[in-house]
């Protein structure tokens, strides 16, 4: 952002009670540009997020369709060992998804507030 405040403005006129309009519509177009801009990138992210959806979906459903894993041919520690990396995948995969969920919801309350702008 190039123009500060209201306050950046040249104070001309009588009395000083006018501002230059050529540095308002100047500061005017500036801001403008950046909020075309910042709704050209939603919309880019929009459509990167729903690309990411799809190849989600697709990558689910054909790890959905792989067989189970059977590794008793392990000793008993080593099952022991895998069982445990199991519990752990499953929490991290559980925390990802609800870290993954907060930043989409900040993404999104993002991008409303540069369309409001």
């Amino acid at each position: 952002m190039s123009a500060g405040p209201v306050s950046a403005f040249d104070v001309v006129g009588m009395r000083g009670r006018g501002y230059r309009p050529d540095q308002v519509d100047r500061a005017v177009a500036e801001r403008t540009a950046e909020r075309e801009r910042a709704l050209a990138e939603v919309v880019r992210l929009e459509g990167v997020a729903q690309e990411l959806a799809v190849e989600a979906a697709r990558l689910a459903e054909a790890a959905a369709a792989l067989p189970e894993q059977d590794y008793a041919e392990l000793g008993e520690r080593a099952q022991h060992i895998l069982a445990l990396v199991r519990e752990q995948a499953e929490a991290l995969r559980a925390d990802a998804e609800t870290a993954g969920q907060e930043l989409a919801d900040a993404a999104d309350a993002a991008g409303r507030a540069a369309v409001d702008e």
